[in-house]
């Protein structure tokens, strides 16, 4: 537990020292995010790579750490499970990390993202980060490969995608983060309670000069990061639940970011465009639309992540009536709220629920009154 508090309390400290520099840092490189009035509404240009400044911060803390554990200054107990579960990450996040500040400086096209988030995901399965739930001698293995790597693949464009605001993707990514440091304190694991609220402490201390007005943007070096150290939790999460609820609460605990991404694919596709072809058509973008103003629609969508999350852990932890009857009233409120919101794509959907709902209309009394034909 000390261990937990050490690294939240650093990183949260250390983040709030790193972000200014790094901003400096890229305001004198020209590493500047520019307003187009059309996807980017901010209006001046603002640093992009305050996502390296996030990951710079949890190193240092995660080292200091180890290094109070080795001089014995009462904390560093749990060093051995947390390298135990950091080892096997650090090969496939330092991919993602590298990707994502490479694409920051010098803009990669989309397929070659989408080729590096596969490089990462593959590496994070070859070292333990993975599925493990299908058994099948003979197509057990693939399945798994295959939504492994698709699972981490969508959560890095996910919290991509939701990085079109201030503050949203920094403290979607702390809200997530710490809600799987509450469902291992609950299972008892230390370490992953340890790196989950590191990675969220990181983000919060961040999140001071990010929240709008934002001074400095995470940079696709930080939301691709988020995405994929969130898919690789919600990875090690299915590996403590017990129950098939369990299984798919990460997907909730993501869930909003997930739905928006989900939502541009169709609608793109929909459309005859590239799934890479970028619109202003985010959830971000409709809640502005709606009237809402920056800072309402990003606590928005805070208030939805926290809910989602909420559900998650019911899902992890409540029995199986509860947890079923939690998971339908929020799918049902979120669908409400997609329609709310004018997404085209769900339209089919919405129509089949309406026929569905609609009572049928009692005989009017026209034909109530009509003689009934009598054979004779």
């Amino acid at each position: 537990m000390y261990d937990t508090l050490f690294l939240g309390i650093l990183a949260f400290v250390l983040a709030i020292v790193a972000t200014p520099l790094a901003t400096t840092l890229a305001t004198r490189l020209n590493l500047l995010d520019q307003p187009d009035d059309y996807r980017k509404i901010h209006k001046i240009p603002v640093p992009r790579v305050g996502g390296a400044a996030v990951v710079v911060a949890c190193l240092c803390a995660f080292w200091a750490l180890v290094i109070a554990g080795n001089l014995n200054l009462g904390v560093g107990s749990s060093l051995g499970p947390l390298f135990s579960l950091a080892a096997p990450l650090s090969p496939a996040a330092t991919i993602i990390i590298l990707l994502g500040l490479v694409d920051d400086i010098i803009e990669l096209p989309a397929r070659t993202k989408l080729i590096g988030q596969i490089m990462a995901a593959l590496a994070a399965y070859a070292c333990g980060i993975r599925l493990d739930y299908f058994t099948d001698p003979m197509i057990g293995g693939a399945l798994n490969l295959v939504i492994t790597v698709g699972w981490l693949v969508a959560c890095c464009n996910a919290m991509n995608f939701i990085d079109g605001i201030d503050g949203a993707a920094a403290g979607i990514g702390a809200i997530a983060s710490l809600t799987v440091t509450a469902f291992a304190l609950i299972h008892g694991d230390s370490a992953l309670a340890s790196l989950s609220v590191l990675f969220a402490a990181g983000l919060l201390g961040f999140l001071c000069f990010n929240f709008h007005p934002a001074s400095v943007f995470l940079g696709d070096c930080g939301s691709l990061s988020i995405g994929f150290l969130l898919g690789c939790f919600g990875l090690l999460w299915t590996h403590k639940a017990t129950t098939p609820m369990g299984f798919i609460a990460p997907v909730f605990v993501l869930l909003v970011p997930l739905a928006d991404v989900t939502l541009a694919i169709v609608r793109r596709s929909m459309a005859g465009k590239s799934v890479f072809a970028a619109d202003a058509n985010h959830v971000h973008h409709r809640l502005l639309a709606k009237g809402f103003p920056v800072r309402n629609a990003v606590t928005t969508l805070y208030a939805a992540c926290i809910a989602a999350s909420s559900v998650a852990i019911l899902q992890s932890t409540a029995g199986l009536p509860t947890a079923v009857a939690a998971t339908a009233m929020f799918t049902f409120a979120m669908f409400r709220a997609i329609s709310y919101l004018g997404f085209q794509e769900v339209a089919p959907a919405r129509h089949v629920i309406e026929l569905t709902a609609t009572p049928r209309k009692a005989p009017t009394s026209q034909t109530a009154k009509m003689p009934v034909a009598v054979n004779e």
